[in-house]
This record gives structure tokens, sequence and C-alpha cells, in this order.
């Protein structure tokens, strides 16, 4: 019975929910009680621990289900293995029954303590309000109600949280941040969006804007309201706390600068404007991954609408918007260091330069006329195809290098285009 017993569930369930070192001090706790209640006896006390340790190991943060099954392959090869070395019955002594029984024993152990830890980690976690990875790779698939819904309202804005999503995980992955978290987290920051799609600009279709006939601080209003919209939306549909906090905190307390100078602009003599009317409600961004959102936010934005032609100038568009996220205190109550901001920056100029690219510029409609202008005057009207003009090569000799011949087909047969330095017949 003491062989059956999955004491590996409880340490995977440490590692799951709290941390790995909690789970190997954990293991190493086990140790001593076993010794303490078995009399010290020596193959239990491995039997248990190896197999306790190696199962958190192997199961880590559970970002796949797959993770609990290794988990429980491991725990069972850890105990056949533990019970083939420590066994201390004389071997022509032990009948074949014997060893199938432990074997049968061993293999339970494993497969009840990754079973009881796959279910233990759904009920803890939302016993105790644990956001658990299995949660988050549910909320990461695009048929999600609150996704399906952005990318048909506002198309503009889910390719944005896409492009988000995978600077703001590079970004953590650069720091040994929760990059999964904050990637789920990116997909959903702004599904507030969805309320009032067209009047954010990644949504707006042609030139003309629904800002144009609202005063500045009405439209600062409808753009702040995004926020609020968002968590009412997660709370709707039931996301978890931490999700939440992503909504609430990608723009932190920060001032919407260009329709605030543009209502001091507009404002009568002697009439004073409410900063307030600009601001978003916060708060700034309390954790690693919250931080890392709002300036990926921002950075994929200012880059998509600027377009720096140069790696150089990326650079200091991405320097500048992380500074000012610095001096203007919104990442003061994180706990980001400068050596990781810094990290985060190179990060974000690799990504952004794959994503942002220069474009290729292809030849123009002019271009193109001019080239069959230049067939028609030199050779005559009877190519309709500019496809027809091809190159050919020929050899006149094994020793020659092989000759350029442009020709076009005329009636099935090729027939040779003079130089532009040669006369054309007529």
């Amino acid at each position: 019975l003491p062989y059956l017993f999955p004491l590996a569930a409880v340490t995977m369930l440490a590692a799951l929910l709290l941390d790995l070192q909690v789970a190997v001090m954990l293991s190493l706790s086990f140790a001593l009680f076993v010794a303490y209640l078995s009399s010290g006896n020596v193959p239990l006390i491995f039997y248990t621990t190896v197999g306790a340790l190696l199962g958190s190991l192997v199961v880590g943060k559970a970002e796949r289900l797959t993770s609990f099954l290794w988990a429980g392959m491991v725990v069972i090869l850890s105990n056949v293995l533990m019970v083939v070395a420590l066994w201390t019955q004389p071997l022509e002594a032990t009948t074949t029954a014997q060893w199938l029984r432990m074997f049968l024993v061993a293999a339970l152990n494993g497969g009840l303590s990754a079973s009881i830890a796959l279910i233990g980690y759904f009920v803890l976690g939302n016993l105790f309000g644990i956001t658990t990875s299995l949660q988050l790779m549910e909320l990461s698939r695009p048929t999600h109600p609150l996704l399906r819904q952005l990318l048909l309202k506002a198309p503009g804005t889910y390719h944005h949280t896409i492009l988000v999503s995978n600077l703001a995980e590079r970004g953590a992955e650069a720091i040994g941040a929760d990059a999964f978290l904050v990637r789920v987290g990116a997909y959903y920051h702004d599904i507030g969006k969805i309320v009032r799609p067209y009047f954010f600009t990644e949504n707006i279709v042609d030139d003309s804007s629904p800002h144009d006939g609202l005063d500045a601080k009405t439209s600062a209003q409808i753009i702040i309201s995004h926020v609020k919209d968002g968590l009412d939306l997660a709370r709707k549909y039931h996301l978890p706390a931490v999700l939440q906090d992503f909504i609430l905190q990608h723009h932190g307390a920060q001032v919407m600068q260009y329709f605030y100078q543009k209502e001091i602009k507009n404002a009568a003599d002697g009439e004073v404007v409410d900063v307030a009317d600009f601001r978003y409600p916060g708060p700034d961004p309390q954790t690693k991954e919250a931080a890392i959102l709002m300036m990926a936010d921002v950075c994929e934005a200012a880059v998509r609408a600027e377009r720096p032609s140069s790696r150089k100038d990326l650079e200091n568009m991405v320097d500048r918007l992380i500074t000012d996220r610095v001096l203007d205190g919104s990442l003061t109550q994180c706990s980001l260091t400068f050596k990781e901001l810094h990290a985060i920056k190179r990060t974000f100029v690799q990504v952004l330069q794959g994503v942002h690219h220069p474009r290729i510029k292809y030849p123009s409609q002019d271009a193109k006329q001019a080239t069959s202008e230049w067939v028609e005057v030199t050779i005559g009207d009877n190519v309709h195809d500019l496809n027809d003009v091809r190159p050919e090569i020929g050899r006149s000799t094994a020793q020659e290098a092989p000759e350029l011949t442009p020709v076009y087909r005329n009636g099935g047969n090729d027939v040779p285009i003079p130089h532009m330095h040669e006369k054309t017949p007529g």
C-alpha cells in the first residue's frame, strides 16, 4: 500500500500552482517524513522521493495537457527503476507474480499521480482564483466568442492585437517573464473597441474620420471608454482577473496628448481645460507583463503609422517611445530594471524590423506601358503578349560563352529582336 500512495501528485500541484523551488523543497521534506513513518525503509524513501521530484520537474507549468501525460510516464519509469535497483529480496526467491505485482503498483502510482494532479489543477485553480496555463490555453483559441467578435466587428484591431501579442511575447521571453500570459493578455487588451470600432484608426477604411465632426473632449472620452467597455465585456464573459488587469493597465493613467492639446488650442480665452477629461483611468502597470504589453502596444501602433525607413530610425523610435513611458512615470509601479528595458528594446527592434520591413517597389503601370510601346515601335505590332518576348540561349561553338538573344514568338516561329542600336527594316 505505501508504494501505491500517489505522493508525486502533491509535488506536481506545488510546481503548477506555486513554484518549482517549492516543489523541490516539498519533495525533500517528504523524504524525511517517509523515513520517519517507515522507520528508515530506504527503498520506499527513494521510491517516493525520486518519483515526486522528477514528476514536478517534468510537469513544469503544464502549458499543454500532454505535460501531465509525460509527467505520469516519467513517474512510472522512475518507480520501476527504483523497484528493480532497490529490490532487497534475493532474485532467485522472487516469483514472476511478485515482479508483476510491483510493476503494476508502480504503474498505478504514476497514473494516479498524473490524474490527481490534473484534476486538482482545475479544481484548486478555480477555487482559489488562480489562472492556470490550461485556462490560458483555452482562452487563446481564436474561436473564443470575444475574439470572434473582435475579428468580425473590428478587424483592424484584431490584426493589431496579433502583432502586439507576438511582440510582447518575445519581449517577455527576453527577460524571463511569463511569455504565455502576456501573449493571451494581448489578445484581449483591446476588446473594448468592439463597442465603437470605427472610432479607432486601425478600423477606418477611408479618408473620412468620425472624429472630424466631434470636439476634442468628446473624441477623447470615446477613445478612453474602450478600457471600461473592455472591462465590462471581460466580466460578462468571465475572463480571469489577471486578463482584466491587462485591459485596465495597458494605457495606465496616460493623458491623450493629441486631443488634450487640440482642446487647449480651441479653448476660448480664459477657459480652463481639465486634464482629467483626457486621462485614462489607470492604474499604471503593476507587473512586468502588463508593462511589456503597454510598451508593445504603443511601439507597434507607432511603427505601423510612421513606417521608419531604416533600422536606425526604427531603433530611435522604439527607444524614444519606451523612454517616454519611463519619464512620465508609467513604469514606476512594476519591477522592471533598466537592464531588462534595454533587452526589451533590442527585442522589439528585431521583431518590428521583420514585420514592418521596407517593401520592394514594383514597376508602375507607366513603366509597363513604356515597355509595350518600345516593343511595338521596334518590332512591329505583332506582339500582343509581353510574355512572348523572352531570352533564348544559343551557342555557335562549344567553346563560346552563351549569348542571350531576345526573341518573340510570331505564328509559332521565334523571331530575333534587334538590339536597340540596330536599325529595324523599313
